[in-house]
């Protein structure tokens, strides 16, 4: 149920995430095959450049709703229930093109990929979450600016119960400010792709931050959220995903615990 993605590579055609064809052909599909399809006008609408920033989440709410009715999912800022723990497993095509977004105000969540510019691609993508996901009591509270549900946010959190590793995170070379080493009982764990060149640390800084298991099984190569508690708060913030043998969680010192990401 889950591969890497081979198909979100090129550029779609003018007008085609919007043609009717198009939203009938996922409004008609299995939920299986909805979810990968979703994620594929996820990858696509990453592309498009918008007049105004600001009309990021409203300029798809309407796909969004349709989408919700037809398929009797929920939608949460850009993923869908069902589809959650594929859809939060994003990252950029190419590491360091992502940019925040240049709006006043709230920009949205850090897990949702609708928060931030720039193209980007799925790794975990397949059908139903069931079988794979490795979380638990997921809930949302999105908090719209206005009468559309779907539209733009002022705030918004996801709560979940999952299995958190502890680990260390520093630069890979003094001169990269972008990958990074994960390590964890003395040991190398894991290496990945910070989304922002400045949540990078400093050159000889060790910084903790948390790995979150989002997808079980060995047909999931990327299957982590790297995590990194907001200051003063107990919350915390998306910061990239990672490949993580899930033994890691098995074996190591993990706790299963309900936390809040924002």
């Amino acid at each position: 149920l889950c591969k890497l993605t081979t198909s979100m590579t090129s550029e779609p055609q003018r007008g085609e995430v919007y043609s009717p064809e198009y939203v009938k052909n996922a409004g008609s599909m299995e939920n299986e095959d909805f979810h990968g399809y979703w994620l594929e006008i996820a990858f696509m609408y990453s592309m498009r450049h918008l007049t105004f920033e600001s009309d990021r989440f409203p300029a798809l709410s309407g796909l969004a709703t349709y989408f919700s009715k037809r398929h009797g999912k929920q939608y949460y800022a850009g993923i869908f229930s069902g589809g959650i723990a594929h859809g939060l497993l994003w990252c950029a095509v190419t590491p360091g093109i992502l940019s925040r977004r240049k709006v006043t105000g709230y920009v949205g969540p850090s897990w949702s990929w609708m928060s931030v510019n720039g193209r980007i691609t799925f790794k975990g993508r397949g059908g139903d979450d069931e079988s794979v996901s490795a979380l638990g009591d997921v809930t949302f509270q999105l908090t719209p600016r206005g009468m559309d549900p779907n539209g733009t946010l002022n705030d918004g959190q996801m709560q979940l119960t999952g299995n958190i590793k502890s680990v260390t995170m520093r630069r890979i070379t003094a001169e990269e400010d972008m990958a990074m080493r994960l390590e964890a009982d003395s040991k190398v764990m894991a290496n990945f792709q910070l989304d922002f060149a400045d949540q990078a640390p400093l050159e000889n800084e060790i910084q903790e931050v948390e790995c979150l298991l989002v997808l079980d099984g060995d047909e999931c190569p990327y299957n982590v959220l790297v995590l990194r508690r907001v200051k003063e708060t107990l919350h915390f913030e998306r910061i990239g995903i990672a490949s993580v043998d899930p033994e890691w969680f098995v074996a190591g010192n993990s706790r299963h615990e309900h936390i809040t990401v924002i």
